[in-house]
């Protein structure tokens, strides 16, 4: 399961909508992490000393 910020500018009110998206585990998630940190180093080489994805494998509703 993942919960992300969906928070935005809302044009038609000049400020910001808040908003969060709960959605369920998508196994493609470590492989666009991956994806995201390489662009990172790549894109600021030197700045981090380590970028890791933190996340579940999944989890269970009770």
């Amino acid at each position: 399961m993942s919960i992300r910020d969906t928070t935005a500018p809302d044009p038609q009110v000049g400020a910001v909508r808040p908003g969060i998206e709960i959605s369920e585990y998508d196994p493609a998630w470590p492989r666009l992490a991956a994806r995201a940190i390489t662009e990172l180093e790549n894109a600021l080489p030197g700045v981090f000393v380590s970028i890791e994805h933190i996340g579940t494998a999944g989890t269970t509703a009770g």
